[in-house]
């Protein structure tokens, strides 16, 4: 078996069973056959219990759930200051644009009218260059395809990637 074949990518999730019904069965095909990712799985086995043997070890301070609920009870009990501090921030952003559009609005409008213009300009030689060029318009949606269908399956691999398997079932 060569070095391709070794799925040295898949061990620590098998470990961890994190693997489909399929992708666990392959692994464990090929662990019958192989003895290095034998070794690896093992290695990473010991790891994982050894982590969790040093997490369970830990142990919290006696009065921690008293004093964490304590200081909860203490901002909250003040609705006046926690209120305050989650409007405060976007009243003054208000006020600071505010005060810059007073003091620069007719900058800052001779900008926004200059931006748009371009913006609006740019649009229109844009669709005339390509309704010009008729293949512009066709490596455009083939553009388009490649990049809705390498965003699928980037998802995929996402979603595949954050999926557990307990007890055979999916979750």
């Amino acid at each position: 078996m060569n070095t391709i074949d070794h799925p040295l990518d898949q061990l620590s999730a098998y470990v961890d069973h994190e693997l489909d019904e399929s992708e666990h069965e392959r692994v464990d095909f090929h662990l019958d056959e192989c003895e290095s990712c034998r070794a690896l799985t093992a290695e990473l086995t010991e790891m994982r219990s050894l982590i969790a043997n040093a997490y369970q070890s830990i142990e919290a301070p006696v009065r921690m759930e008293q004093h964490v609920m304590s200081i909860i009870e203490q901002r909250s009990s003040d609705p006046m200051i926690a209120s305050f501090g989650l409007t405060a921030v976007p009243i003054a952003g208000l006020l600071l644009l505010f005060l810059v559009l007073y003091l620069y609005g007719s900058v800052a409008l001779n900008f926004l009218s200059i931006t748009f213009s371009f913006i609006v300009t740019s649009a229109h030689v844009f669709s005339h260059i390509a309704s010009s060029t008729p293949v512009m318009w066709g490596a455009i949606f083939l553009i388009a395809i490649f990049v809705f269908l390498l965003s699928g399956l980037s998802l995929r691999r996402i979603l595949r990637g954050t999926m557990t398997r307990e007890g055979g079932e999916l979750i």
